[in-house]
């Protein structure tokens, strides 16, 4: 799985339910005791991305989260998760406030009611958490309720079953969220996943949701969110690294994704890239 540092801090959403943060969180180390059980303000989402957690709250279950276990909690419940003895384990996490979550909640187990839900592979259900809270996103006024819906649709979409996605799919996601602005070209995308260009545009928007242009621009936004957190690394040298023609390009293009310019994100974010 591509080590994905995400760390979404933006508020977003409506009345009926908001995000109030998510991030990734790495080979967190195993502890070989019992921790106590805490009480948080707010719903919690916790998605196990690698390895294994023990799950314990106060209404007595007691579980394992392995790769693909998603927990959704309610506020008020004490509850402890810690990567098994000896081992590391990964996760992506929400704070989430409102009734929608609630509502999701309710559709859960035991008293108070928890949700669980099992998502595999890891990998294709991170990506559709990304997408759904995207910060290259074009900002407008119905920004906040789309990424709310969206984040929704993600879980409900996970209540179905498992998910699988095409081999020529998995292909082009690929080669475009590792490549730059302009290498591979589209149609050369198009090509690795036996199609023409026109055709290979038009089942990609359907199954994804936006066009392939657009998905890779936002990876290009996120990879450079990325490269910006490295310590010591220029604003120039992510231009050049995602294939920018020169550093004011790349710097407009980022400013209007992110609404901030590289060097102010630079300077905020710089050595904390996981």
């Amino acid at each position: 799985m591509r080590r994905i540092a995400f760390d979404f801090a933006d508020s977003v959403g409506c009345p009926l339910g908001r995000v109030l943060y998510a991030g990734t969180k790495w080979d967190s180390n195993g502890a070989p005791w019992r921790t106590p059980m805490r009480v948080n303000d707010r719903h919690l989402l916790v998605y196990t991305l690698e390895g294994r957690a023990r799950y314990e709250d106060g209404a007595g279950r007691d579980r394992v989260m392995a790769e693909g276990c998603l927990l959704l909690l309610p506020p008020g419940l004490a509850h402890t998760y810690v990567p098994m003895p000896g081992e590391s384990w990964s996760e992506l996490h929400f704070w989430l406030a409102g009734p929608l979550w609630d509502i999701l909640i309710a559709g859960g187990e035991g008293d108070p009611a928890v949700l669980f839900l099992e998502g595999t592979p890891a990998s294709f259900w991170l990506e559709r958490f990304m997408e759904a809270l995207d910060p290259a996103a074009p900002q407008h006024p119905s920004a906040s309720w789309r990424r709310i819906t969206a984040v929704q649709r993600v879980l409900t979409d996970m209540m179905a079953g498992p998910k699988t996605e095409p081999a020529w799919l998995l292909t082009a996601r690929d080669l475009l969220e590792r490549g730059g602005l302009r290498e591979p070209t589209l149609e050369k995308v198009a090509e690795a996943s036996g199609m023409a260009y026109e055709t290979f545009r038009k089942r990609f928007t359907e199954h994804v949701g936006v066009s392939p242009g657009q998905y890779r621009a936002r990876h290009v936004v996120r990879r450079a969110c990325a490269l910006l957190g490295e310590e010591g690394r220029t604003v120039q040298e992510t231009a050049d690294h995602l294939g920018f023609a020169d550093a004011f390009h790349f710097s407009r293009r980022f400013k209007r994704a992110i609404g901030v310019s590289p060097s102010a994100f630079r300077q905020t974010h710089a050595g904390n890239a996981e």
